[in-house]
């Protein structure tokens, strides 16, 4: 009912289909972290033109696939400053795009840093890049973009 409501009443409501139902974004990471953020995917889909939005969106997954290399370097010399850098402007975007679980996972990299717990973190590279799969694909579904997966 809420959907309908929103494609139909609310301001910014847009007629584009989407191929997943809300219910379905909620598709649990670890630690029963909610893969996106239903609530984030609805305020970006009522606030920003899809087809600008599906664009937007693309641009975030290519600047975090951009960054996962420099994250994974970066994690296996344990260099605290730039698994800082990577990590913090990799959260950001995860955030801002509703990637739960991505973010929860980059904010506990940025935790082990400034605690100087490094060797907590072993394998974190790995799934990191599990995570920016499984959000990338629901977040694609969730805003409606056919393009396949990286």
């Amino acid at each position: 009912m809420t959907d309908v409501i929103g494609r139909h009443v609310w301001l910014g409501a847009t007629s584009e289909p989407t191929a997943l139902a809300p219910s379905e974004w909620h598709a649990e990471g670890e630690d029963g972290i909610p893969l996106l953020s239903i609530d984030r995917i609805r305020e970006l889909r009522a606030n920003i033109p899809h087809e600008q939005l599906i664009d937007m969106v693309e641009e975030c997954i290519t600047d975090l696939n951009h960054r996962l290399p420099t994250l994974r370097r970066a994690l296996n010399a344990k260099t605290h400053l730039a698994i800082s850098a990577q990590a913090h402007a990799m959260v950001g975007m995860a955030g801002g795009y509703g990637m739960s679980v991505l973010e929860a996972r980059l904010r506990a990299i940025m935790s082990a840093v400034r605690e100087d717990r490094l060797d907590t973190i072993d394998g974190a590279a790995d799934m990191v890049e599990a995570d920016l799969t499984r959000a990338t694909a629901a977040l694609r579904q969730a805003v409606g973009s056919n393009l396949p997966a990286q």
